[in-house]
């Protein structure tokens, strides 16, 4: 997924939530483009304690990543970009949070998808418009356009 981050241009400025914070290495990557302000979220805090030990050792401007330990529906700002690096099944959860969350015009990048799976998850996000599709080893990252708020 970091290909498919390094292609976009309009990420300077913006406020972005980072789904499935993981080591952190998406909101790292954010914050060094520019990022004015990302969220970065995930329900488990050994995640969260691994992703602030490497936002610690990454970033100077620590108050640019907002490390949050919570669920996604709690969440009422608007974003325009949205990552999230999870499962399939995961997305079947949140959908319509990440729907409600992401501004018209605002990109979704979902990484973590094995091959069959890109479909499902387009099924998910039938408002969105497929931008890029990038394979590497089997695993697929996608980069989709909200287009509408159905």
């Amino acid at each position: 997924m970091l290909e498919l981050l390094t292609e976009e241009s309009s990420v300077r400025k913006v406020r972005a939530l980072d789904i499935g914070v993981g080591s952190g290495i998406l909101s790292i990557f954010l914050a060094k483009r520019g990022v004015r302000k990302i969220y970065s979220i995930d329900i488990d805090p050994y995640i969260l304690k691994e992703a602030k030990r490497n936002i610690k050792n990454n970033i100077r401007k620590k108050r640019v990543i907002n490390l949050l330990l919570k669920d996604i529906s709690f969440l009422k700002k608007k974003f325009s970009l949205i990552t999230a690096n999870v499962p399939v099944n995961v997305h079947t959860l949140i959908a319509d949070d990440v729907k409600r969350l992401l501004i018209n015009q605002g990109v979704l990048f979902c990484g973590g998808l094995l091959e069959g799976q890109v479909e499902e998850l387009l099924s998910l996000y039938s408002n969105f418009k497929q931008e890029r599709l990038l394979e590497r080893d089997g695993w697929f990252a996608l980069k989709m356009k909200k287009i509408s708020e159905k």
